[in-house]
């Protein structure tokens, strides 16, 4: 199962058809509600799986790696600090990492 970050976004779901096409299942991870794509709604819930979760939330990404048997992962989500200004760089640069590595721990490579 591969796990996408951004997978329901414009880029993650056209990674997401191409998988399914490679005959690979998907854990699609968003931050917003979002609907599922015609493209591949009939999957929903059976090759698709859709879970709603902020990248910089570690406990939830784990509940993740531990639901799904994650065999690849594709980070589309956005990891930089947002809003823009928000954090000094430092606590910003920081927060991006601890978020890249949450969504590789949670996928199982931790």
């Amino acid at each position: 199962m591969i796990l996408i970050t951004g997978g329901l976004g414009f880029i993650g779901s056209h990674t997401t058809r191409a998988m399914l096409d490679l005959g690979e299942s998907c854990v699609l991870v968003q931050r917003r509600a979002a609907a599922v794509p015609d493209a591949f709604a009939s999957e929903a819930g059976r090759r698709v799986f859709v879970e709603q979760a902020d990248i910089t939330d570690r406990p939830v990404f784990l509940e993740i790696g531990k639901r799904y048997k994650i065999t690849g992962i594709v980070h589309l989500a956005g990891s930089v600090p947002w809003p823009p200004g928000a954090y000094e760089p430092i606590d910003g640069a920081r927060k991006a990492i601890d978020s890249l590595l949450n969504v590789i721990q949670g996928g199982g490579a931790g």
